[in-house]
């Protein structure tokens, strides 16, 4: 049965969204004072910025489930809403900056994961996108989170 399939990848979603939001709590765990974060930041620049990127990307996990539920319409609608409250955190300058968006990216998925679970039933909607389906998003979803947590303890490894 494809519902009680995608509620047990749902919920190892947010298992792997709680690692990333883990990482990300202690990123700054080791910083240096000012001047020695300032000259890291500068060396990571490109990193905080595929980070940030990779925070966006994995917003669209969700976004991809509400659309193969509700359809074309919610998917659009919650797009917009979710994209436009990470667009608020601005640019991953530093380290700071970007445990903040993990945070809120994190907020965010695990809203509309957890809305998604509270439902009775997850049934396809038609019309509406089917491909590659809820199976491969959410498999995607958890290894994308996954590929998250490893470059954001690697950048506060770095530190």
């Amino acid at each position: 049965m494809p519902d009680s399939r995608w509620r047990a990848a749902i919920r190892e979603c947010l298992e792997a969204l709680g690692r990333l939001a883990g990482a990300g709590r202690t990123v700054l765990e080791d910083e240096p004072n000012s001047a020695g974060r300032r000259a890291l930041d500068a060396l990571r620049r490109d990193e905080l910025k595929l980070t940030r990127k990779g925070l966006y990307d994995a917003l669209n996990h969700p976004i991809t489930l509400v659309g193969y539920f509700d359809g074309f319409e919610a998917r659009t609608a919650l797009r917009e809403r979710l994209f436009s409250r990470l667009d608020a955190e601005g640019e991953a300058v530093d380290l700071e900056h970007l445990q903040s968006m993990i945070e809120v990216t994190c907020d965010l998925i695990a809203a509309v994961f957890l809305s998604l679970l509270e439902r009775p039933r997850l049934d396809l909607v038609s019309p509406g996108p089917h491909s590659p389906g809820p199976d491969r998003t959410l498999a995607l979803c958890q290894a994308h989170l996954a590929g998250l947590t490893a470059k954001v303890s690697t950048l506060g490894a770095k530190a």
